[in-house]
């Protein structure tokens, strides 16, 4: 009989306050997020529920951080405005969850402006919790997060415009960490930013997260063209951060054409515009940059059949299809091609170890990943784009 799981608590707590902090009981483990200074710093997963357990573990995390902590320098009056887009498609729960966190940051001044844009719903509910919350609405009747995506671009007119997928919580300080981030250069055209787990209630969700999650770090990086950052670069654009959090120069969104329509079009190939348009930022010269403080909670997948999807779809299948792009459209064709048999060679691998008990996710999870990707090597069709990049 297998034993019964208990979930983990996720928490945060102030290094200058550890001793004061209150730690749950009854969990199997938590995953702390660390702050300094009203800025995240690290992050750790502990797999007791004893607080004792947990306090030691903090305290040598805490003992091998920086002693002198990062601060935002930009004068806030200098900073560009930033508009918020988040696309939705009937969640409407979620979507509320997402603009409770949003309207105090839309309050203080960090944010502009909200946008909600409702991607071919069924009904008119996200609708109403975008008029409860006060926020604007519009309704983008073709199926595809990538349309949405571009029908806010078309919306916008402020001269930043942040993506955030409907199933995130904005931690405090992120529109104001995103606008400071777009400051380090003036040729600054993205920003992304950290990424952790908003709960760890089930073995999918922790699975997911000891696999690496969506987490980049906590120490902030710029990438551009000019980089020698290896054979992959910047082909295997994952590493640059999600489009769950995301943010951009406006104009330059505009002069790349947008997103392309041929990837993130729904359940047909749920992924790939994110990595896409990360490559192309790059490819135009501009600089992305990565801030670790402009950070979010996701809400991971609850089941195993969730995760093996997600995996499949987005992970492998859409993944493999934006790799394709570039080896047919370029640019990076021959960066491409290194990188599709690098990442099989990795899938692979990671099996290897999956099979023998040294890895988190079930190989049988992992295969469908690797399947996946095989599948995506003819699932890229540019011509059914109006906006795809050439």
């Amino acid at each position: 009989m297998t034993e019964r799981f208990q979930k983990y608590g996720v928490i945060d707590i102030d290094i200058s306050r550890v001793s004061c902090a209150e730690i749950p009981e009854g969990l199997g483990g938590f995953a702390v997020c660390l702050w300094n200074d009203g800025r995240p710093v690290d992050f750790l997963i502990c797999d007791s529920g004893d607080s004792a357990t947990l306090l030691s573990k903090i305290h040598t995390t805490i003992a091998a951080l920086p002693t002198r902590p990062r601060r935002l320098s930009a004068n806030p009056e200098s900073l560009p405005e930033l508009g918020v887009a988040v696309c939705t498609h009937n969640r409407p729960r979620r979507l509320e969850r997402c603009l409770s966190a949003l309207l105090p940051q839309l309050a203080d001044g960090d944010v502009t402006r909200v946008l909600v844009v409702d991607n071919a719903p069924d009904s008119d509910e996200s609708k109403d919790v975008a008029r409860r919350a006060g926020v604007d609405y519009f309704r983008e009747p073709v199926a595809g997060l990538n349309f949405a995506r571009n029908a806010a671009v078309e919306q916008s007119s402020c001269d930043w415009i942040a993506f955030v997928d409907d199933d995130v919580v904005v931690a405090p300080g992120w529109g104001r960490a995103l606008r400071h981030a777009t400051a380090e250069s003036n040729d600054v055209g993205a920003v992304t930013g950290q990424i952790l787990p908003l709960a760890l209630e089930t073995p999918a969700q922790l699975a997911f997260e000891r696999r690496g999650g969506f987490r980049r770090g906590f120490e902030p990086s710029s990438f551009n063209g000019r980089d020698r950052r290896g054979i992959l670069f910047p082909v295997r654009a994952g590493l640059f951060g999600n489009g769950a959090n995301m943010a951009f120069r406006r104009t330059l969104l505009v002069d790349l054409g947008g997103f392309d329509n041929a990837l993130d079009r729904g359940a047909q190939l749920p992924g790939g515009g994110d990595l896409d348009i990360f490559c192309r930022v790059i490819a135009s010269g501009a600089t992305l940059r990565y801030e670790p403080a402009a950070m979010v909670y996701h809400e991971h997948r609850r089941d195993w059949l969730g995760l093996k999807r997600q995996y499949a779809e987005s992970w492998g299948k859409a993944h493999m299809a934006y790799v394709q792009k570039l080896i047919r459209h370029g640019p990076y064709r021959g960066r491409a091609l290194i990188y599709a048999a690098w990442w099989i060679a990795h899938e692979l691998k990671q099996i290897g170890r999956a099979l023998i008990g040294r890895h988190p996710v079930p190989a049988a999870t992992l295969l469908q990943e690797c399947y996946g990707g095989l599948a995506g090597i003819t699932a890229y069709q540019a011509t059914i784009s109006e906006k795809a990049c050439k």
